[in-house]
């Protein structure tokens, strides 16, 4: 495509000469005929020169010749065709002023600034000709309005083919800006939509299989067999918990460039959660209230940040820790406190910051909330998040 542009554009440029051609010799013939249907009384100014003079089928040939080149040169071509149209009227030979009609709309138009103003100049100077023409008894009265009519709707016309047309490059300018602004959302949508994906997906795999990983390294531990098979079966159920969101998540990311997924759970399922987290080894104390009328947003990031946050306290403070959880609205904010004492057994994950935190502090970022964690000095973890609630749900 790009080699065709300057094909293309020569194509144009020779379209628009071949046109201007044309209009020289229709503009040419129209006055040749105009001049030899006159008789010598009918002149403009005086009658030195008769009507069919070559001085005069010169000038006019020349001025219809001009035509040829206005797109090129507006101004400077009006400016000749004043001068000419001045003299072919001072000479006495009868002309229809189409071409520098023709000029001073094609200045306007072409010319920008500049040939606007120098056709509202030449508009001014032909018809102060014709009044000076009149004034000394070499123009009928008539001329007057005539010329002046002439050259005030080339002029006005111009100016509003130019005006026209620079309304329609604006206007497609901001369509144009509308629809990459509009695409730019919808990547950026979809940007974080996918972001938003990945962090439920590793909210998912990481509690999940935090819970089945210490479950695991605890039942090796116990010789009671009916203690290894309540391990288990909390196993089965992180892990079929896993499978089942992760289908959704993987689901909604095969959907197209559009992915749309609603989490299912939310601070609805706040006793589901610590129910899970007790029987995987933690003593959870509680003082929540969540308040009514949350959003979606907030409902939803506030029970992964609550989900990711006890899944810390297992990983790195172990089974065995004693963790509180405050949850309650305060100043249009809701609050959420957790802290773990640190005196379980961590040693089976291992230990070190890993994404949780910093899933967590996008959440938060996104909501326009903000996050504090840290040891706290009585030994053990504490984390504390303060999200915005803004308008509520009726």
């Amino acid at each position: 495509m790009r080699g065709l542009q300057p094909i293309l554009e020569r194509v144009r440029q020779s379209s628009a000469m071949a046109q201007d051609i044309a209009l020289a010799i229709a503009v040419g013939l129209t006055t040749l005929l105009t001049a030899l249907s006159a008789d010598g009384s009918s002149s403009s100014f005086g009658a030195s020169t008769t009507p069919g003079s070559v001085a005069g089928f010169a000038l006019l040939f020349a001025s219809a010749g001009l035509l040829i080149f206005r797109r090129r040169w507006p101004v400077r071509l009006l400016e000749i065709a004043t001068v000419l149209q001045m003299v072919i009227w001072t000479i006495g030979f009868r002309d229809t002023m189409l071409a520098s009609t023709v000029l001073i709309a094609g200045a306007g138009y072409y010319g920008g600034a500049v040939g606007r103003r120098r056709a509202t100049q030449s508009a001014v100077i032909l018809t102060a000709w014709t009044l000076f023409g009149f004034a000394i008894g070499s123009a009928p009265f008539l001329a007057v309005p005539v010329v002046g009519f002439y050259a005030a709707f080339a002029v006005i016309f111009g100016r509003y083919v130019a005006s026209q047309e620079s309304l329609a490059l604006a206007t497609n300018e901001i369509l144009d800006e509308a629809e990459r602004r509009r695409v730019a959302d919808g990547q950026r949508h979809r940007l974080e939509e996918r972001n938003r994906l990945a962090r439920d997906l590793h909210d998912v795999v990481a509690h999940n299989l935090s819970v089945v990983v210490v479950q695991a390294a605890a039942a090796q531990r116990v010789r009671d067999p009916e203690t290894v098979v309540e391990y288990l079966q909390l196993i089965e159920q992180s892990a079929r918990l896993a499978l089942d969101e992760m289908r959704e998540v993987v689901g909604a990311l095969r959907t197209g460039d559009d992915p749309e997924w609603t989490p299912t759970q939310s601070l609805d399922d706040i006793d589901q959660l610590i129910h899970l987290m007790e029987e995987a080894g933690l003593t959870i104390n509680t003082e929540i209230r969540v308040p009514t009328g949350l959003p979606l947003p907030i409902l939803v990031s506030g029970y992964r940040l609550l989900q990711e946050s006890l899944t810390n306290s297992l990983k790195h403070s172990g089974r065995g820790s004693t963790v509180a959880v405050s949850i309650a609205e305060m100043n249009g904010e809701l609050k959420i406190e957790v802290a773990d004492d640190g005196r379980g057994t961590p040693d089976e994950l291992g230990d070190g910051e890993g994404h949780g935190l910093q899933g967590m502090r996008e959440r938060v970022d996104l909501l326009g909330g903000s996050i504090s964690s840290g040891p706290r000095p009585v030994g053990g973890f504490e984390v504390a998040i303060k999200l915005p609630i803004g308008e509520r749900v009726a």
